[in-house]
């Protein structure tokens, strides 16, 4: 099942509640509201359309200082050029008071549903994925914005068509705080850590390449606290059969990534660079190859064969397992 189909079979239209003041063929500003996506205690997320189709997203809780933040940081991005990021079209506030924002509607399908779909990635494509949202992660901090989260569910790929193989990368979900299974060791402490954090953030995108390779987050706690305390004393928890299927130089990228102490982690381009210092052209030819022998020798597994006559025998005589 491809992720757009898993998509269709698993989402549904949320109803309309007391929470949720939009109904389908209302008018937000010069959007006509389709749907309502997802809402929750902290926001509603509307499908509108208005030139283009379009993400309107009403944050409920906005006196908090993190939501203050965030309208900061997603009125500035309005007039920003963006490289691999969500296009934040518009913002505004509800005659209430009320912030909300608009950002283009991203093609494709999450990280989350690619890899519920087809399970974890090759180590090409995820090289090539993890360059890009590095990238990303590099020109939000020079943008100084921190409302971006580096996760499975609000990274967003898509490709032109089944014989392109090149992911084009879009980090498409805008945060005010990430799953704890993403923070890092050093963040525990706070119970709602502020995203924008450089070297929290390379974090992030160690513990998004490590789930694509073995579909699970490294070291994880029933708590923060706990997590941080198994990241802070062990090195990541590969599965055997991703640990024998995976170089050493991938591993130890991922794990300089991962390291516990942030001044011993890489910027964000020091991480591309190490990226790029795979020959992922190669390894991608490697991975084509086992790929071929593996379905070659599952064929072959099924294959019935004639029988062949014994010598004196009137037919065929079966052929021995």
């Amino acid at each position: 099942m491809s992720p757009r189909a898993h998509r269709r079979r698993s989402s549904t239209t949320l109803p309309v509640d007391t929470h949720t003041p939009f109904r389908p063929g209302e008018r937000l500003g010069g959007y006509v509201v389709r749907r309502v996506l997802a809402h929750d205690s902290q926001v509603v997320q509307l499908e509108a359309q208005g030139a283009q189709d379009v993400v309107v997203k009403l944050l409920w809780n906005d006196a908090e200082p993190s939501s203050r933040q965030l309208q900061d940081d997603l009125r500035r991005l309005v007039a920003m050029p963006y490289r691999r990021q969500v296009r934040v079209l518009d913002t505004g506030n509800l005659p209430d008071g009320r912030f909300f924002f608009v950002c283009e509607r991203v093609p494709g399908w999450t990280l989350a549903e690619t890899l519920a779909c087809e399970g974890p990635l090759g180590i090409a494509r995820t090289g090539r994925i993890i360059q890009q949202v590095l990238d990303a992660a590099e020109a939000a901090r020079h943008q100084g914005v921190g409302c971006f989260g580096y996760t499975s569910d609000s990274v967003w790929v898509s490709r032109r068509d089944r014989r392109d193989h090149n992911d084009t990368v879009v980090v498409g979900e805008l945060l005010r705080r990430r799953p704890f299974g993403y923070w890092a060791p050093e963040q525990a402490g706070d119970g709602r850590p502020r995203l924008g954090q450089a070297a929290a953030d390379v974090y992030s995108v160690g513990c998004l390449a490590f789930e694509l390779l073995a579909g699970r987050l490294p070291l994880l706690g029933d708590s923060p606290k706990q997590q941080s305390l198994l990241r802070r004393s062990e090195s990541p928890d590969w599965p055997d059969r991703v640990a024998r299927s995976t170089p050493s130089c991938v591993r130890d990228i991922i794990a300089r990534q991962l390291a516990p102490d942030p001044a011993a982690r890489p910027t964000a381009l020091e991480a591309v660079a190490l990226w790029s210092s795979l020959d992922l052209g190669a390894i991608a030819r490697i991975e084509a190859l086992s790929l071929l022998h593996t379905r070659s020798s599952r064929l072959a597994a099924r294959t019935t064969y004639p029988r062949p006559e014994r010598p004196g025998s009137s037919g065929p005589t079966r052929r021995p397992d």
